[in-house]
């Protein structure tokens, strides 16, 4: 290993150039200008990727001074000094969410000193090896200087960007992308995809990459694949980019660190794989699958979460009350209801229904004690009829003040009926909790540290109204407080799992100005996950996470239109028709589809179920689809290592008995290794089991092949 003339060299055949420019005698650089790995070059070397570190004071370190370098263990350290600007602004915002300027003589930058360290790196994702580099920071300093790397990369690894292909499971952005001079691709969160990409349609440009999307970047072409990856756990925020007219891959990676003079930064690493003959889509989306699966085991080994399973899950929607002599009902299956009857009911009326179906999981509007419970019901019952959600005087259902079952809908006593009633029905039952109370919940009032406040020390809302709701600061005390009242909540009623709202918005897009070190919540959200998991509760999450059971509503415009969907234009079901198998993990939600035929959606319903996802349509009235959700609950538990089979013929997991579970696409025979005890799973059972070599199979049909003993 050594460093010279600006290029840096591994062990492993990795050399990374720096952009270096300057005298001479006293070069500097603001980036990397060219990687080339297995003689591969990663990167348009045109023009370097770029490194920005800041904190909240006026300064910006984007140029780096190389002063000596050493070599150990298969890794390189090259020591810089970072020579800061002061751009005149800092991080925190006035109250009408406009920059703070420092209108004063450009201040000198304090010395900072940052290590740029390579180490060489090879993986193995389902027997193909991949070679690179991991590039990790470490930071001296001046105190509480630092805070935030911002780093700008482009990748086109071979011979260009175009005709290579992105594999990307996400919650805001398309699947599968082919590059081509005139494609675009992003993953930001337009307001609506139909009015372009400028800046007045972006609701949230960097998104935390741990609650929208998969945790790495993939693409693939010229027999190769391309693949980068953060490997420890941490706050990441993320955009990327395709943009029209050009040929690059832009990803923007942001670290967020406590404030800091001294700090170590997770790295990123960066591989492509061997040669791969004859690397197509299947091929690609297997590795893909694997790449997956292994990185989200090592974050969750890393926090300490367990694992949450995937069931289909059914919630009770939009609340309707009517008032009745002065007092507030509820509409349900079987006519309105006192407040205080409404879990019952529900109980009784819906959940045996939903149990017939096929649905395994269910869980209503808030029933805690919020502002609707405590100061909105009652004005709407004196007002007469109306819808619950959307009250701007008071804020919904989820804007609660403690979980706590509330008195209006029979306290404890109609919780625990409900509980034992689903539970009866072999049903799960579970509860909405947000990342945030309302600014009216008492405890805020006495523990004010227990919220957090953006860079206008303003509640960061995330797009909703700041003056009801107050997002939680999970480091602080609130986290063991909430942690009480739901361990309380299983104990008196069994409290099987959460939805947990607002992951990616709420709970992990902000900073906490209000904490001397500016720290995020990822730490104390996880933590406070885990102990969840480790005392029986699973978690959904909305969003696309590591951190819980996937669960988010999708947009059926384009090909699948809806004619009443909440968020049109934000995402797209057809983004999935062709790719299902980029659904594995994903339990989906959308409004009714109105123009796709029935054969042409229960075949799509069948090929996210086969590769271990879930759809649901609200008025879905299909009897194949409600079948598919009961095969599902039969076999999910099987569904391990995934592989995808030529020819449209379908999907075979392999179980971790080393038996085969087959979800045919179509009429086909699946030869088997020797002989197997077959069983065909049907929505409500099992054939009784014969011995074959192979699975004779029918279209849309599942089969258990077990190693005959």
């Amino acid at each position: 290993m050594n460093f010279k003339n600006g290029v840096i060299s591994l062990d492993n055949g990795v050399s990374i150039r720096l952009g270096l420019i300057g005298k001479p005698e006293k070069p500097h650089f603001h980036g990397i200008s060219e990687i080339l790995c297995s003689g591969i070059p990663l990167m348009d070397s045109s023009f370097p990727s770029s490194f920005e570190f800041s904190g909240p004071a006026s300064f910006v370190y984007d140029c780096f001074v190389p002063l000596a370098w050493s070599a150990k263990s298969g890794t390189l350290t090259l020591k810089t000094c970072a020579k800061g600007r002061d751009v005149g602004r800092i991080w925190q915002r006035d109250q009408y969410d406009n920059d703070l300027l420092e209108v004063k003589r450009p201040a000198p930058a304090p010395e900072i000193f940052i290590d740029f360290i390579f180490t060489g790196a090879s993986e193995k994702f389902r027997g193909v090896e991949f070679n690179g580099v991991k590039i990790s920071w470490s930071i001296s300093g001046k105190k509480d200087s630092l805070a935030r790397l911002r780093w700008i990369q482009h990748w086109e690894f071979g011979s260009g960007l175009a005709g290579k292909k992105l594999l990307h499971q996400s919650q805001i952005s398309a699947p599968f992308h082919e590059f081509s001079e005139g494609s675009s691709w992003s993953n930001v969160c337009y307001k609506s995809l139909e009015k372009g990409a400028g800046p007045e349609n972006i609701s949230m440009q960097l998104n935390p990459r741990c609650a929208y999307h998969q945790l790495f970047d993939f693409m693939y072409g010229e027999n190769r694949i391309f693949l980068a990856y953060f490997n420890e756990a941490g706050a990441l925020q993320t955009m990327s980019q395709k943009n029209p007219g050009e040929n690059n891959f832009f990803v923007l990676d942001q670290i967020d660190f406590p404030l800091s003079g001294s700090a170590s930064l997770p790295g990123k690493t960066i591989m492509i794989s061997d040669e791969i003959h004859g690397l197509d889509d299947l091929a690609a989306k297997n590795i893909w699958f694997s790449v997956n699966r292994v990185l989200e085991d090592s974050w969750r080994a890393q926090t300490g979460i367990e694992k949450s399973r995937i069931l289909p899950t059914e919630l009770d929607g939009m609340w309707e009350t009517i008032a009745i002599d002065g007092k507030l009902h509820f509409g349900t299956l079987s006519d309105h209801v006192p407040a205080e009857k409404y879990l019952e009911s529900l109980a009784r009326y819906k959940i045996p229904k939903l149990k017939k179906l096929g649905f395994k999981r269910f869980w209503t509007r808030p029933f805690c004690v919020s502002d609707s419970s405590e100061l909105l019901f009652w004005n709407k019952a004196l007002r007469g009829r109306g819808v619950m959600d959307g009250d701007v005087a008071f804020g919904s259902c989820c804007c609660a003040w403690e979980y706590k079952p509330s008195k209006l809908f029979g306290g404890v006593k109609a919780a625990k009926e409900f509980y034992r009633i689903g539970h009866e029905e072999g049903m799960e039952i579970g509860i909405w909790v947000g990342n945030h109370l309302s600014t009216r919940a008492p405890v805020l009032s006495a523990n004010p540290d227990w919220s957090l406040k953006d860079a206008s020390f303003s509640n960061p809302v995330g797009g909703y109204d700041k003056h009801v709701l107050a997002p939680l600061n999970w480091n602080s005390g609130v986290r063991d407080w909430i942690l009480k009242d739901l361990l309380e909540w299983k104990s008196s009623c069994g409290l099987d799992f959460i939805f947990f709202d607002s992951l990616g918005n709420l709970g992990l897009k902000s900073r906490n100005f209000a904490d001397n070190e500016l720290r995020g919540n990822f730490e104390g959200l996880c933590r406070f996950i885990s102990d969840l998991r480790r005392n029986g509760i699973e978690v959904i999450c909305e969003g696309r996470s590591f951190i819980g059971s996937p669960y988010f509503s999708i947009s059926c415009n384009g090909n699948m239109k809806s004619e009443n969907d909440p968020l049109v234009g934000q995402n797209n079901l057809a983004w999935f028709k062709g790719h299902e198998d980029m659904l594995a993990g994903i339990h989906l939600f959308t409004d009714k589809i109105s123009n796709s035929s029935e054969e042409s959606f229960v075949s799509m319903s069948f090929k996210i179920i086969a590769n271990g996802g879930l759809l649901k349509v609200r008025e879905c009235k299909s009897e194949a689809i409600f079948g598919f959700y009961r095969i599902f609950c039969q076999v999910s538990d099987l569904m391990h290592d995934r592989e995808l089979l030529p020819d449209s013929k379908g999907v075979l997991w392999h179980t971790q008995n080393g038996g085969k579970l087959f979800f045919s696409y179509q009429k086909s025979r699946l030869k088997l290794d020797g002989v197997h005890e077959l069983r065909q799973i049907l929505p409500d059972g099992i054939c009784p089991s014969h011995n074959a070599h192979h699975i004779d199979a029918e279209a849309l049909s599942v089969y258990l092949a077990l190693p005959n003993k």
